[in-house]
């Protein structure tokens, strides 16, 4: 009897141990980061002047977690994309400043195209000033986020947005390619391509159920505004982070998901505070009477990978590319290089039986687009500007499936799918899970 006590006892402690061990903390912060007037833009090259305006101010925004044993932050800025340099100086700060290492941060651009141009070497004026004091104030973000943790309880669910974007890569009556950068009048004869309309919510709670942070996730390029080419704005995220603050409190922070080949349906006029408001509405409903937890195990895994390059177009023959993936329990972050394709973002979302938010152009992965090897034979803008060679697409989306399944706690959720099993992106996927009907994707069999 007493040792079946003393037994009963040794397991309780274990058990309370690994419950504290696995306490959750988190901490959010947010810091302005506007440019001064007169910066030049990033985003087309066709801008002849610097900027004009500031339509909407920039921010970057944390949110650091710890589960006891590991700490991560992930950072989401109001910037084009990141720049490896510029990302090396700020996660080296950010290490000074939190003790945190380059693995453990995960920093994420929202790609708007109206953005200021970064760098430290730049011959326009104002850039690297402006480069050094955004990297001081990312890294003092961080801090902040970290001294702000405190208890904090986490869940998150997916909702859709359709009618918010559509696939830019049209296959004409001809059978050929035609890149289409506005939703056509007349779409006869033109069969679209997928995309996908899932918006992630990640909702971080303190100890009262009020919000500490949230983040969105969301596939489709910043572009609109086209009317305001020279004003400074972080295009429709900013609406959508700004309802979501506004009502329900706490830091929204906003990540891109795979959009290498996904455009908004409008893009003059009003369309960015229409399509940010739209999309922050969703978001407003996924948070409501979302479930949220404590005692979450978290898991990191990043790797380098060494791609070959399209030798015609890249200097090199190839590229070094970081993948990252953070797990906080069952939702899963995976960090990505460059403008990764939606189909690309599907496959690895059906093979991943998690909640997953995938942040494209984060950690410095300066390599632009992303794309399925068949579109490159398939031509368009895309496909002669690549760097990367064709398959490394899939490529990479098999390699982060693999990391995800080294995370102990994920390894029943990896479907045992290949990528290269899967011909074509346009078959039936709702008998998979998703609810996008066939006839909406378009159907490129015998192309």
């Amino acid at each position: 009897m007493k040792k079946r006590i003393v037994y009963l006892l040794v397991l309780l402690t274990a058990v309370l141990s690994m419950a504290k061990e696995h306490r959750l903390t988190a901490g959010a912060a947010k810091v302005d980061i506007s440019p001064p007037i007169g910066i030049w833009l990033c985003g087309w090259l066709a801008r002849d002047r610097p900027s004009e305006d500031i339509a909407d101010n920039l921010y970057a925004k944390a949110v650091v977690i710890d589960d006891g044993r590991t700490k991560i932050a992930v950072v989401t800025t109001d910037l084009l994309k990141t720049y490896p340099d510029v990302n090396k100086i700020m996660k080296e700060e950010i290490y000074h400043r939190t003790g945190l290492d380059a693995d453990h941060v995960l920093i994420t651009a929202s790609h708007t195209h109206f953005s200021p141009c970064i760098g430290l070497d730049s011959d326009k004026p104002y850039v690297n000033d402006y480069t050094r004091t955004v990297i001081a104030k990312i890294a003092g973000l961080v801090e902040r986020a970290d001294r702000n943790r405190r208890p904090a309880w986490i869940g998150c669910a997916d909702g859709k947005a359709a009618g918010l974007t559509f696939n830019r890569r049209v296959i004409g009556s001809d059978g050929a390619i035609q890149m289409h950068w506005r939703m056509p009048g007349d779409t006869t004869g033109m069969t679209f391509g997928p995309i996908d309309p899932e918006v992630g919510v990640i909702r971080f709670d303190n100890h009262k159920g009020e919000r500490i942070a949230s983040l969105v996730n969301y596939s489709t390029h910043p572009v609109c505004g086209m009317n305001e080419m020279y004003s400074i704005s972080a295009d429709y995220p900013a609406y959508t982070m700004q309802l979501i603050e506004r009502i329900e409190g706490g830091v929204s922070l906003f990540s891109l998901g795979a959009s290498g080949n996904q455009v908004p349906v409008e893009r003059e006029g009003n369309s960015r505070v229409e399509i940010g408001r739209a999309l922050g509405a969703e978001a407003l409903k996924i948070l409501q009477r979302m479930p949220v937890y404590n005692g979450f195990p978290i898991g990191v895994k990043a790797r380098e990978i060494v791609c070959p390059t399209q030798r015609e177009i890249a200097p090199t023959d190839s590229i070094r590319v970081k993948v990252q993936i953070f797990a906080i329990g069952d939702i899963i972050l995976v960090a990505l290089p460059g403008e990764v394709f939606v189909e690309l973002g599907l496959k690895l979302k059906e093979k991943i039986q998690h909640p997953l938010y995938i942040c494209q152009l984060s950690n410095g992965g300066n390599v632009g687009y992303i794309l399925n090897e068949r579109d490159y034979a398939e031509g368009g803008y895309e496909a002669i500007s690549a760097l990367l060679a064709p398959g490394m697409g899939e490529y990479l989306i098999d390699e982060a499936a693999k990391m995800i399944g080294q995370l102990s706690w994920c390894t029943e959720a990896i479907k045992v799918v290949r990528t290269d099993s899967i011909t074509s992106p346009f078959e039936d996927y709702s008998q998979k899970g998703y609810d996008i009907r066939k006839e909406e994707w378009g159907d490129r069999k015998g192309l």
